[in-house]
């Protein structure tokens, strides 16, 4: 089955464009998909307080789950590499490292444009 382009088909009936304000909204409670922003708590996610280091990676962790979850059916001209290290080689990082590498195929140099389906 070819890959359904669109926003919603994507990330769900949670998600919202405002074409006046161009403002994009994911509301993860209304979401008909079964994957959500992960650990990320509303404190977390508040504009004025949050961390958006957590917001940023809490989004990477949606698209990779949801690439995933599309099975067969995921995008062909944009497509996502995952990687996990140690970290502790790196004292200062401690921990796990994670990274994540998106892809996009372009078919000119417009500036949003991506090489369709």
């Amino acid at each position: 089955m070819p890959y359904d382009t669109s926003p919603s088909s994507f990330f769900g009936t949670g998600y919202s464009y405002s074409s006046a304000n161009k403002i994009i909204t994911f509301s993860t409670a209304s979401s008909n998909h079964s994957i959500k922003l992960g650990e990320l708590t509303n404190s977390e996610a508040n504009q004025t307080t949050g961390d958006a280091r957590k917001l940023a990676y809490a989004i990477m962790v949606f698209i990779e789950q949801r690439i995933a979850q599309l099975g067969a059916s995921k995008p062909t001209k944009m497509t996502l590499a995952t990687g996990i290290k140690n970290g502790s080689t790196q004292a200062s990082l401690g921990g796990l490292l994670k990274t994540y590498v998106i892809t996009f195929y372009r078919s000119n140099a417009s500036h949003y444009d991506v090489t369709p389906e």
